[in-house]
Protein backbone atom coordinates (compact mmCIF):
# COMPACT_ATOMS: atom_id res chain seq x y z
CA UNK A 1 0.00 0.00 0.00
CA UNK A 2 0.94 3.26 -0.80
CA UNK A 3 2.16 5.71 2.22
CA UNK A 4 0.00 9.18 2.20
CA UNK A 5 1.96 12.13 2.04
CA UNK A 6 1.50 14.18 5.20
CA UNK A 7 0.64 17.68 4.17
CA UNK A 8 3.06 20.34 6.36
CA UNK A 9 0.72 23.41 7.46
CA UNK A 10 2.46 26.35 6.47
CA UNK A 11 3.35 29.00 8.53
CA UNK A 12 2.32 32.77 7.81
CA UNK A 13 5.61 34.60 6.56
CA UNK A 14 3.67 38.13 7.31
CA UNK A 15 1.05 39.19 9.23
CA UNK A 16 -1.31 41.24 6.88
CA UNK A 17 -4.03 43.76 8.41
CA UNK A 18 -7.42 41.92 9.04
CA UNK A 19 -9.75 42.26 6.22
CA UNK A 20 -13.14 43.67 8.07
CA UNK A 21 -15.99 44.09 6.03
CA UNK A 22 -17.98 47.06 5.76
CA UNK A 23 -21.07 47.57 6.96
CA UNK A 24 -23.80 49.17 4.99
CA UNK A 25 -24.87 52.57 6.69
CA UNK A 26 -28.11 52.86 7.73
CA UNK A 27 -29.96 56.10 8.02
CA UNK A 28 -30.55 58.26 11.10
CA UNK A 29 -33.93 58.06 12.34
CA UNK A 30 -35.20 61.30 12.57
CA UNK A 31 -35.71 61.56 16.50
CA UNK A 32 -37.52 64.81 16.42
CA UNK A 33 -40.77 62.57 15.47
CA UNK A 34 -40.25 60.52 18.16
CA UNK A 35 -39.96 63.11 20.55
CA UNK A 36 -43.24 64.55 19.05
CA UNK A 37 -44.98 61.20 19.26
CA UNK A 38 -43.90 60.45 23.08
CA UNK A 39 -44.88 63.97 24.83
CA UNK A 40 -48.37 63.82 22.27
CA UNK A 41 -49.27 60.86 24.22
CA UNK A 42 -48.17 61.95 27.55
CA UNK A 43 -50.32 65.25 26.80
CA UNK A 44 -53.13 63.02 25.65
CA UNK A 45 -52.99 60.51 28.67
CA UNK A 46 -52.97 63.59 30.88
CA UNK A 47 -55.88 65.31 29.63
CA UNK A 48 -57.65 61.84 29.75
CA UNK A 49 -56.62 60.99 33.30
CA UNK A 50 -57.36 64.34 35.10
CA UNK A 51 -60.86 64.57 33.38
CA UNK A 52 -61.55 60.98 34.12
CA UNK A 53 -60.27 61.99 37.97
CA UNK A 54 -62.83 65.39 37.56
CA UNK A 55 -65.60 63.57 37.05
CA UNK A 56 -65.30 60.20 38.82
CA UNK A 57 -67.70 59.43 41.45
CA UNK A 58 -70.04 62.98 40.55
CA UNK A 59 -73.92 62.67 40.18
CA UNK A 60 -75.39 63.34 37.82
CA UNK A 61 -72.74 61.45 35.82
CA UNK A 62 -71.51 64.30 33.06
CA UNK A 63 -72.13 64.61 29.27
CA UNK A 64 -70.46 62.82 26.73
CA UNK A 65 -70.34 66.10 25.37
CA UNK A 66 -68.70 67.83 28.80
CA UNK A 67 -66.65 65.08 29.22
CA UNK A 68 -64.29 65.51 25.70
CA UNK A 69 -64.48 69.06 26.28
CA UNK A 70 -62.63 68.72 29.79
CA UNK A 71 -60.31 66.11 28.49
CA UNK A 72 -59.12 68.92 25.79
CA UNK A 73 -59.00 71.70 28.26
CA UNK A 74 -56.42 69.54 29.80
CA UNK A 75 -54.38 68.41 26.16
CA UNK A 76 -54.26 72.24 25.81
CA UNK A 77 -52.83 73.16 29.59
CA UNK A 78 -50.76 71.06 29.07
CA UNK A 79 -49.15 72.34 25.44
CA UNK A 80 -49.29 75.72 26.81
CA UNK A 81 -47.03 74.48 29.76
CA UNK A 82 -45.07 72.86 27.36
CA UNK A 83 -44.82 76.00 24.81
CA UNK A 84 -43.54 77.92 27.53
CA UNK A 85 -40.76 75.61 28.29
CA UNK A 86 -39.37 75.20 24.73
CA UNK A 87 -39.84 79.05 24.91
CA UNK A 88 -36.88 80.24 27.09
CA UNK A 89 -33.96 79.00 24.64
CA UNK A 90 -35.28 79.30 20.98
CA UNK A 91 -33.47 76.53 18.69
CA UNK A 92 -34.37 75.30 15.77
CA UNK A 93 -34.98 71.88 16.24
CA UNK A 94 -37.25 72.83 18.99
CA UNK A 95 -38.87 75.37 16.95
CA UNK A 96 -39.92 72.62 13.98
CA UNK A 97 -40.80 70.06 16.94
CA UNK A 98 -43.31 72.69 18.73
CA UNK A 99 -45.03 73.04 15.44
CA UNK A 100 -45.03 69.72 14.88
CA UNK A 101 -46.45 68.68 18.70
CA UNK A 102 -49.22 71.43 17.90
CA UNK A 103 -50.53 70.33 14.81
CA UNK A 104 -50.53 66.46 15.91
CA UNK A 105 -52.55 67.91 19.22
CA UNK A 106 -55.00 69.63 17.13
CA UNK A 107 -55.83 66.66 15.45
CA UNK A 108 -55.72 64.63 18.68
CA UNK A 109 -58.45 67.36 19.62
CA UNK A 110 -60.54 67.25 16.94
CA UNK A 111 -61.01 63.68 17.00
CA UNK A 112 -62.18 63.32 20.53
CA UNK A 113 -64.57 66.37 20.14
CA UNK A 114 -66.03 64.14 17.23
CA UNK A 115 -66.02 61.42 19.01
CA UNK A 116 -63.69 59.05 17.13
CA UNK A 117 -61.55 58.11 19.92
CA UNK A 118 -62.66 54.85 21.00
CA UNK A 119 -60.88 54.86 24.32
CA UNK A 120 -61.98 58.08 25.69
CA UNK A 121 -65.55 56.30 24.89
CA UNK A 122 -64.63 53.73 27.05
CA UNK A 123 -63.36 55.69 29.67
CA UNK A 124 -66.42 57.47 29.38
CA UNK A 125 -68.61 54.41 30.01
CA UNK A 126 -66.27 53.20 33.00
CA UNK A 127 -67.20 56.51 35.32
CA UNK A 128 -70.36 55.97 37.16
Amino acid sequence: MPRKKQSKKKRPTAIGPSKKRLRPRRALLDYRSILVDLIRNVCYRYGLAMARYEFKGKTPKPSIDEFRERIAHHIGLMEASLKEKTSKEPRRPLERASEMLSIRLRLDVERIRNGINTEVEAVYDSLR
